[in-house]
């Protein structure tokens, strides 16, 4: 972990050059008890090493760095968490990666990813790893929990009518925004007083074909730079202002993955197995864990 740690920050190219890099570095040395360690040593551990153990160190890691950064914000640490969801897909050469369904000329494989922001700050909690042809919302339900204080938010590509019914039935409550093509039934609608904002109460579908059995509330606003946002939720206590800067924080989780995709190693893999690249990919998270920490 620690080796691996090292080439994940520094963006070593190779498993040789990480070889090398420990065989020239005398602190290194020192800090992992170790004069040299060679490159087929290295690749045959990372080999039998499955990316399931990874993932399961990654959890326990970001389990950590939650407990500690919300405890030192808040006095009141499990208040009015935003759980953000997302996925990027990180593409791969078809020719030497197979295995990772995507496209008829490409491979991939996909991070989706539930970020917690709070007071300010924002941090990794749970994470799924897949070929990058399973679509965002077929993963939504692993990265929910039934959590009372936490309110999802989500962009236009987790739409499903029968998952947003059950969520309102589990009280799971959500901040999501709708795409143009939304068949809307609306039962009220008023301005929000001091702004140029409009809200409505809708049930969304068709009834001669699928349309959802709970009421939602319907955003109309504007973004920074004056272009329509139509933001849906199932929270009819928060104000129209609150549920439109919550969606904002959205943002949060593209500056995660710009940032991991900048400063790790997760475009090029020292290995073309499954097991090869989901087991760097949870690394590169760890890495921002400890980082973070």
């Amino acid at each position: 972990l620690y080796i691996m740690f090292i080439a994940q920050v520094v963006q070593i190219e190779s498993i040789r050059a990480l070889a090398d890099r420990v065989k020239n570095d005398i602190d290194l040395q020192d800090n992992l008890k170790l004069d040299s360690i060679s490159a087929s040593q290295l690749s045959r551990r990372l080999k039998e090493m499955s990316s399931d153990f990874w993932g399961a160190v990654f959890t326990q890691v970001a389990k950590i760095a939650m407990q500690k950064t919300t405890n030192s914000l808040s006095a009141t640490p499990n208040a009015d968490r935003v759980h953000i969801i997302d996925a990027s897909t990180i593409t791969l050469c078809l020719n030497s990666y197979r295995w990772a369904d995507y496209r008829k000329t490409k491979a991939g494989v996909k991070i989706h990813q539930c970020l917690v922001y709070q007071d300010g700050h924002a941090y990794p909690d749970r994470a799924l790893l897949t070929t990058a042809k399973n679509s965002d919302k077929s993963q939504l339900d692993e990265l929910l929990i039934t959590d009372p204080n936490a309110l999802y938010v989500f962009d236009r590509g987790y739409v499903d009518y029968k998952k947003w019914d059950d969520y309102c039935d589990a009280g799971i409550r959500f901040v999501t925004r709708i795409k143009d093509n939304f068949i809307i039934n609306p039962i009220d609608e008023k301005s929000v007083d001091g702004t140029k904002m409009t809200e409505s109460i809708v049930i969304l579908g068709d009834p001669k074909k699928t349309i959802m059995r709970h009421q939602l509330r319907l955003i109309h606003t504007v973004d920074t730079k004056g272009n329509p946002v139509v933001i849906l939720t199932n929270d009819f206590k928060m104000s129209a202002l609150e549920i439109s800067e919550i969606y904002r924080s959205r943002w949060k989780i593209e500056l995660f993955f710009k940032w991991v995709k900048q400063h790790l190693r997760v475009k090029k893999f020292y290995g073309q197995s499954a097991n090869a690249v989901y087991g760097q990919i949870w690394l590169a998270l760890i890495t921002y864990c400890l980082l973070l920490l």
